[in-house]
């Protein structure tokens, strides 16, 4: 579809289409001539009334060969019409595919491979929730997209038709009567067009006021093609009548503010997501995942974003690229916007360990899009310092949940020893062997090792059940999980693996060391 915008014809190739033979137009000049020579004006109301209905009839014919062409061909070039003798002809693929049957599918689709990629087996968010693979609700009332495209080919086409018109009269409407007559002409299409527009923002505008703000991604090329032969009209209309622009102009205005609207509207629904389901094992949110990926597919419109985004902070008018400013402050709205809540929505969770795995999650997501996407580098113009925020705060994340491990680490920091550091390290760290303990000092060491086992199989059942979709933040948790209880364990386990406090080892010692760094490999991850 973006390919639409990226032919529109010179000046000499509007001048090479020839809608009537040169030997037609040469009569049409002499009867002309004669009719005004004899001061018969009627002609003109007769050319304005049969012209208008030839271009009404043409775009018409434009639309039903789009139609019945939209099945069979996956490319249609904008200025294509069969009543034009363009020599432009449609593009066709050796095996034609049928165009996707909205923008919105296409945004779905293409989120889905985004959390895909994120979480390779989406099926392992564990414990009931699982990770939303569809990012939008299905659209209850879907805008074609070759409705779009059939659209945007009709403004090309019907542009041509009216410069064809324009030069058509050269000769033949004497030159103080043919803006007026080239106004009646092209009016009643003019409007059709204008009316088939404004029902497709009227479907969108639908849509959003469901929170399928994905809908308005389907005003962005129209918008765009509209700013692109923008010009062009204003060329034609140059003579006639306010009215005549002000209905193209007017179409214009209300596809713009629909956006704004739109995009305003987002960060509200972001503020104020009245989704009170949370994912039991703390994966990322599907508002999350929304957020993003609409402004990514924002991204693709950064020419045009500058005429419905405006600027929120003027401190930052020096920049060279407004267009690029006006949409990183907007990111920056949302992402603040989508920080509260994210926060507020983390309170629902009792367990507070599950609540900072929520966080680390969403937050991680984030950062790492903004890289993959690129928008990191938009976003900084406004914001330099996200990324610092950012990882710090995931960092903070990782210093509460480093806390569920204190209930473990209760029973192997040894605050009360049974034996004395000098005792149990007399030749080396472990402690001799036939080491003379006082039942009490037994009866110590045997709790310390319930206690461990007690907590260590807690934890990894609780554990178990956390999600961590991103490979690289799962990883980076279970490495540093090994490298806060490893030493300490390891210290405990040697100090006490001979010192003869029990007959019944195995009853007090579950885990080796060794142990513990395999248990510790088994959480956030379900197939484990």
């Amino acid at each position: 579809m973006l390919g639409m915008d990226e032919e529109i014809p010179t000046d000499e190739e509007r001048l090479a289409v020839e809608p009537l033979p040169d030997n037609v137009l040469k009569d049409l000049v002499k009867i002309s001539s004669w009719l005004q020579v004899h001061k018969i004006e009627e002609y003109i109301n007769v050319y304005s009334k049969i012209r208008s209905e030839v271009l009404t009839r043409s775009v018409q014919n434009l639309k039903d060969h789009l139609k019945n062409a939209s099945g069979n061909s996956s490319t249609l070039s904008v200025q294509n019409s069969p009543q034009m003798g363009s020599r432009r002809s449609i593009a066709k693929e050796s095996t034609p595919r049928r165009p996707p049957k909205s923008i919105q599918q296409m945004f779905v689709r293409k989120a889905t491979a985004v959390i895909a990629k994120y979480s390779p087996t989406v099926e392992s968010a564990m414990l009931g929730h699982r990770f939303q693979t569809s990012l939008l609700p299905e659209p209850k009332e879907e805008i074609p997209e070759n409705d779009i495209m059939a659209f945007m080919t009709s403004v090309s086409g019907l542009l041509k038709l009216m410069q064809i018109e324009l030069n058509l009269m050269n000769g033949i409407i004497p030159d103080s009567n043919r803006k007026l007559v080239f106004e009646r002409v092209v009016t009643p299409a003019m409007e059709n067009l204008v009316s088939e527009g404004e029902l497709i923002v009227s479907k969108v505008k639908k849509s959003v006021a469901r929170h399928e703000f994905s809908a308005a991604l389907n005003l962005f090329p129209i918008l765009r093609h509209f700013m692109t032969i923008k010009t062009d009209f204003e060329k034609l209309f140059q003579g006639c009548s306010s009215s005549l622009y002000d209905k193209l102009r007017s179409f214009i205005i209300t596809v713009q503010a629909t956006i704004s609207k739109t995009l305003e509207e987002f960060i509200e629904s972001v503020k104020n997501d009245p989704d009170t389901k949370m994912p039991k094992d703390g994966t990322v949110h599907q508002l999350t995942s929304n957020a993003i990926m609409l402004l990514e597919q924002l991204q693709d419109y950064q020419d045009i974003l500058g005429s419905v985004l405006t600027l929120q902070d003027t401190s930052f008018a020096t920049s060279k690229d407004k267009r690029k400013l006006s949409f990183a402050q907007y990111i920056t709205r949302v992402l603040s916007a989508l920080s509260v809540t994210l926060q507020n929505k983390s309170e629902a969770y009792s367990d507070q360990y599950l609540r900072a795995i929520f966080r680390m999650n969403n937050l991680h997501y984030i950062v790492k899009a903004l890289h993959r996407t690129g928008l990191l580098e938009i976003v900084q113009i406004h914001n330099p310092g996200v990324e610092s925020y950012y990882n710090d705060q995931i960092r903070d994340q990782k210093r509460v949940y480093s806390q569920s491990w204190s209930r473990v680490l209760h029973y192997v920091m040894e605050v009360d020893k049974p034996i004395s550091h000098e005792r149990a390290s007399l030749n080396t760290a472990r402690a001799p062997t036939g080491l003379k303990l006082r039942e009490k000092d037994k009866q110590n060491i045997k709790d310390k090792f319930a206690g461990f086992n007690k907590e260590m199989e807690e934890i990894t059942r609780t554990q178990k059940a956390y999600a961590v979709p991103d490979v690289e933040l799962r990883e980076s948790l279970k490495r540093d999980n090994k490298e806060f209880i490893l030493p300490k364990y390891t210290m405990f386990y040697e100090k006490y693996i001979d010192a003869g406090f029990t007959k019944n080892t195995e009853k007090y010692i579950k885990y080796t060391p060794t142990d513990v760094s395999n248990t510790i490999d088994t959480f956030f991850d379900a197939a484990a």
